[in-house]
């Protein structure tokens, strides 16, 4: 900073002003993207703990013939997870 406030004194206080507002951008946006980023991951722990069902009861699955039913409530799952990661990414 030194150097460039040397080299030029515009150049070095645009550079000051753009990274206060960056650093103020960052700043604002911190608590919303705490909250995505939590809510993201609630859902992606549910779709864990729906695979991890369905993989240790593959077998009573089969029998039973529920593999769509299982599916099903896997892709719901899975169309919420990829809903929350689409929102962070647009926020």
């Amino acid at each position: 900073v030194t150097y460039m406030f040397l080299s030029s004194k515009t150049l070095s206080i645009i550079a000051l002003i753009l990274s206060l507002i960056n650093f103020l951008f960052l700043f604002s946006t911190r608590k919303i993207m705490y909250d995505t980023v939590n809510r993201e991951l609630q859902e992606q722990s549910l779709i864990y703990s729906v695979e991890t069902e369905a993989l240790n009861t593959i077998s009573s699955i089969k029998i039973s013939g529920l593999e769509d039913e299982i599916y099903e409530n896997w892709s719901k799952y899975l169309k919420n997870v990829l809903t929350k990661y689409k929102k962070r990414s647009v926020e």
